[in-house]
């Protein structure tokens, strides 16, 4: 195909005409306020197929194994094995030839540290290999002899330090080196003139990225860097010959190049692009930036930010807080994970500016203490003239609250607020243990709480559930039909282990 969304669209067609005829299931999961939409095979249909394919298949995923199969498994007519998931630690050596193996999946074996160094030997017709989240620390030097190689996904592979010559595997369309340990550049990077995708994104001890490789991988169609690495910058020029770029997500080495690659754009160039000049400072992350843009800012999605320990300074006016007009006021969706530092995240005085706030997930936050943080002697209530005892709803337009892995979150708001439940529809509340009340603004309707109206389940444990301190005492009866326990599992396998391991 032309392009990855030509080859995307083709691939869609193809599974919903599986999904059609039944052959395929198509679901959905929730994963910070976004639906992500998977297919999957039903058990029976399954287990058919891999009657149907015999010995050319061997399909052990999720099995809890922690010993290799035996040799005897390993044929002529092999085609596909895949042994995904399982606890296996040692990969023995296969002195079988297998010249019909196409595809090999090994990743998410965690404990698997290391593989003879001749294992790949006898599998010259390999095309696709998958080493992803193992311990590996050294890929096998029998790899560089892997001729019709056209996947090769390392990603989360923290422990490997080091890769092999590519030169040879000339067929390689997709490297993937996401959060791998490796420090330097493969050798022969250079010689894989039909590679489409490179990835190398939070690989953090990547020292550099040579000059003079990326103009002889013309037929690159993705390419992404590490934004945050202080040493893994790209040249402008080089980044501009790449014509049939459509994703490029990187960081320049000066304002130069920045400069030179924007200019490109006025004459076509990706349709998605993130481009980072110079490093992210201690202290504010958004500085004068985010004070004269943040009026029309309706998306702000941030990760992996170690030093950011708050998100907006207010300036104070006799003891009033005060924030500049249309402050955040277009925010749709706000989105945080994985910053450590931070201890509040929305200042009180912001509250009425986020009128239009519609999603906010919280993620992995270890020190987060407040959602929205508690105004001190009462200079919210002088602020707004708020009356004691009165609850004030806020976010009137939220639909979607998640709020994971927060183990200092304390309240998510002041006592005297709630959040407005007029429009909220999924609530998901996982390992917050300090949390101890879920404060909803719930109507009575001739003395009784009504249920919320547009909501449609509330996700969280049952222990955390039973142990809520609630306002009104039919609070919890009301919400409890709304409820479904939280799958631990499904973190991982839908995409957050990655965060955890």
């Amino acid at each position: 195909m032309k392009s990855r969304q030509v080859e995307i669209d083709k691939g869609h067609t193809m599974l919903n005409k599986l999904i059609n005829a039944c052959l395929l299931e198509g679901g959905s999961y929730n994963m910070f306020s976004n639906n992500v939409y998977f297919v999957k095979m039903h058990d029976l249909i399954r287990d058919m197929a891999i009657q149907i394919a015999g010995p050319k298949f061997i399909v052990e995923a999720r099995k809890g194994l922690q010993d290799f199969p035996d040799e005897e498994k390993w044929g002529k007519d092999l085609v596909k094995v895949s042994l995904m998931d399982n606890y296996i630690s040692k990969v023995p050596y296969i002195s079988q030839r297998c010249p019909k193996l196409s595809t090999l999946l090994l990743q998410n074996n965690i404990f698997l540290r290391s593989i003879p160094g001749s294992f790949f030997v006898h599998f010259h017709e390999l095309n696709v290999l998958d080493l992803s989240e193992t311990s590996i620390v050294s890929l096998p030097n029998s790899v560089s002899d892997l001729e019709n190689l056209t996947a090769l996904r390392l990603m989360w592979c923290k422990n490997l330090k080091h890769v092999p010559s590519l030169a040879k595997l000339t067929a390689l369309r997709r490297l993937d080196l996401t959060g791998s340990g490796i420090e330097e550049i493969p050798h022969g990077l250079e010689m894989l003139v039909n590679l489409r995708f490179l990835c190398l994104d939070d690989a953090r001890y990547l020292k550099k990225f040579p000059p003079g490789i990326l103009p002889k991988m013309s037929q690159l169609q993705y390419l992404r860097f590490d934004w945050f690495s202080k040493t893994l910058k790209v040249n402008g020029e080089e980044v501009v010959s790449l014509k049939k770029l459509e994703h490029f997500e990187g960081q320049f080495y000066g304002v130069n190049d920045f400069n030179v690659y924007v200019r490109s754009l006025e004459e076509g160039g990706p349709s998605h692009y993130a481009l980072f000049v110079g490093e992210v400072k201690t202290g504010d992350l958004f500085g004068k930036w985010m004070v004269e843009g943040n009026t029309s800012l309706e998306v702000v999605e941030l990760q992996h930010l170690n030093n950011l320990q708050v998100l907006f300074k207010e300036e104070r006016v006799a003891s009033i807080p005060v924030v500049q007009p249309g402050t955040f006021s277009r925010l749709k969706i706000f989105t945080l994970s994985e910053c450590p530092n931070i201890k509040k995240l929305f200042t009180s005085a912001l509250l009425l500016n986020l009128g239009n706030l519609e999603e906010i997930s919280v993620a992995c936050c270890e020190q987060l203490e407040e959602i929205v943080a508690a105004a001190s002697d009462g200079v919210e209530e002088k602020a707004k003239g708020i009356e004691e005892g009165v609850d004030i709803s806020i976010f009137p337009r939220l639909r979607k609250l998640l709020l994971w892995f927060l183990p200092e979150l304390k309240t998510i708001c002041s006592s005297n607020n709630v959040i407005a439940g007029d429009y909220l529809e999924e609530i998901s509340i996982k390992k917050c243990q300090k949390l101890k009340k879920l404060p909803l603004s719930m109507r009575l309707i001739n003395g009784q709480l009504s249920p919320l109206p547009s909501l449609r389940y509330i996700e969280t444990e049952e222990e955390w559930w039973e142990l809520l301190e609630w306002d009104h005492h039919d609070m919890k009866n009301v919400l409890k039909p709304f409820c479904r326990p939280s799958d631990g599992l499904n973190l991982a396998r839908n995409g957050l282990w990655s965060i955890f391991v």
